[in-house]
C-alpha cells in the first residue's frame, strides 16, 4: 500500500535526520518553515553542511526550483533578479528576465545574506513579505515558499534589522561535537540521498492542512505567558514575529504528524524568539517550561555541563586531579539525569542535549586518560 502524504513527510524527516548528524532541530525547522511558508536564518561558520542539507530538502520536493547565491558587497541586482530584457529596453521599459533567478524560485538560499546593498535589500523585503517582485512598472507574483539566509555574523545597523526580523526561524549551526557522529559521517559512502519525495501539489496540500488546524486557547495562553516571561528578562520580540506564531504552531503539528495543535508544539518557538545567540539558552528554557518541561530541564543540564567543561583543566595534573575528578563525577550525574529525561519524555531537544553532554563527558574522560597514562 502506498504511503500517504503525511507518512512520506515523516519518512523524509527520518531520512534527513539519519543522514545529517546533530541537525535534528534545524531539519524540523526547515520542514516547518516550508509548510508555514516562513523564512529561516542559519548562523554559524562555513563547512557545516548547510548547503548539502538545503539541497537534500529541495530534492525531496519534486518540481520545486531552487535559487542559491553567495552574496558579496559587489553583488548586482541582475545576478539575483535576472538580466535586463533588451527587447523591453528598446521599447523604453526596464524589465528583467526572471526565469531561473530569485523571483522564479520556490526555495531561495542566500549565503552571507546581510551583505546585500540597499537596491537589493528593498527587493528582498518585498519578496519575503508579499511574495512579489517589482519588475519595472509591473509587480509579479513569486512562487517563493521559503527563503533561507545564512551568515557567520549577525547584521549590524537598522537597515538590516528589517531583513533579520523577517526570518521567523533562527538557528546556530555549529560543527559536529559528538565523535561517534563524526565517525559515522566519515564512514558514509556517497552524498546524502532522499528515499521519499513530495510533489509541489502535495506540499501545498500540507500547507492547506496546517491552515485548517485550530490553536487551542490553552496554547494561546501559554504563548502569552512566554511573551511576558521573556519581556521580564529584557527580551522583546517584534509584533511581526508574534503574529507568525499561530502558523508556525500549525505547521509544526503537521510536521510531527498530529491532527491538532498541542501545547508541546510550542517547543518550536525556542528557535523563533531569540535575537542574539547568547539569548538562545534562556529562550529555550522559558519556552520549554511551558511547552516541554523535560526539554527545559535538559537545556539547564546542558548549560551545567558546558560550564563544567569550561572549568575543567586542559591538562590534568596531580595538583588538580581531585577537582577534575569531582567535575567528571558531576558531569556523569548530569548525563545520567538527561538520559532519564530522554527515556521518559523523548523529544528532539532532549536528545540533542544528551548527545552534546555525552560529547562533553567524553572530552573530560579523554583529558583524564591522558593524565592516568602519563
Amino acid at each position: 500500500m502506498p504511503l500517504t502524504t503525511t507518512e512520506r513527510l515523516s519518512a523524509i524527516r527520518r531520512n534527513l535526520k539519519a543522514t545529517f548528524a546533530e541537525r535534528d532541530a534545524v531539519i524540523d525547522g526547515l520542514l516547518t518553515a516550508l509548510i508555514a511558508r516562513k523564512h529561516i536564518f542559519l548562523l554559524g561558520p562555513p563547512g557545516t553542511a548547510k548547503s548539502a542539507l538545503i539541497n537534500a530538502i529541495v530534492g525531496a520536493i519534486t518540481g520545486a526550483s531552487a535559487f542559491k547565491w553567495l552574496m558579496t558587497k559587489f553583488s548586482e541586482p541582475g545576478e539575483l533578479f535576472g538580466p535586463l530584457d533588451l527587447m523591453a529596453l528598446k521599447e523604453g521599459r526596464q524589465e528583467r528576465i526572471v526565469t531561473g533567478k530569485l523571483p522564479s524560485a520556490h526555495v531561495a538560499y542566500l549565503d552571507e545574506c546581510f551583505k546585500a546593498n540597499s537596491a537589493i535589500l528593498n527587493s528582498f523585503l518585498t519578496l519575503m513579505e508579499e511574495r512579489a517582485f517589482d519588475n519595472g512598472t509591473t509587480r509579479i507574483d513569486c512562487p517563493l515558499e521559503s527563503m533561507i539566509g545564512s551568515s557567520n555574523e549577525l547584521p549590524e545597523g537598522p537597515e538590516l534589522g528589517a531583513l533579520y526580523d523577517r526570518f521567523s526561524f533562527r538557528f546556530f549551526v555549529d560543527y559536529i561535537r559528538n565523535p561517534s557522529k563524526l565517525r559515522s559521517l566519515l564512514s558514509m559512502s556517497g552524498g546524502p540521498t532522499v528515499t521519499e519525495t513530495l510533489t509541489l501539489d502535495e506540499l501545498h496540500a500540507l500547507q492547506a492542512k496546517a491552515d485548517s488546524l485550530s490553536v487551542s486557547e490553552k496554547a494561546i495562553e501559554a504563548v502569552l505567558t512566554i511573551k511576558e516571561a521573556l519581556e521580564g528578562h529584557g527580551i522583546v520580540v517584534s509584533d511581526r514575529s508574534w503574529c507568525a506564531v499561530p502558523g508556525i504552531l500549525r505547521a509544526r503539528a503537521v510536521v510531527e504528524g498530529d491532527e491538532a495543535v498541542e501545547v508541546r508544539h510550542l517547543e518550536a518557538l525556542a528557535d523563533c524568539l531569540w535575537q542574539e545567540p547568547d539569548q538562545r539558552s534562556l529562550v529555550a528554557s522559558v519556552v520549554g517550561q511551558h511547552a516541554n518541561p523535560a526539554a527545559a530541564e535538559a537545556t539547564e543540564n546542558l548549560d551545567c555541563a558546558e560550564e563544567a567543561l569550561t572549568s575543567y583543566p586542559e591538562t590534568v595534573t596531580d595538583e588538580n586531579c581531585a577537582a577534575a575528578t569531582r567535575i567528571r563525577r558531576e558531569a556523569k550525574r548530569v548525563l545520567e539525569a538527561t538520559v532519564d529525561l530522554a527515556t521518559a519524555s523523548p523529544s528532539t531537544r532532549v536528545s540533542d542535549a544528551v548527545e552534546r553532554i555525552t560529547a562533553i563527558k567524553r572530552e573530560m574522560d579523554r583529558r583524564f586518560a591522558a593524565y592516568t597514562e602519563a
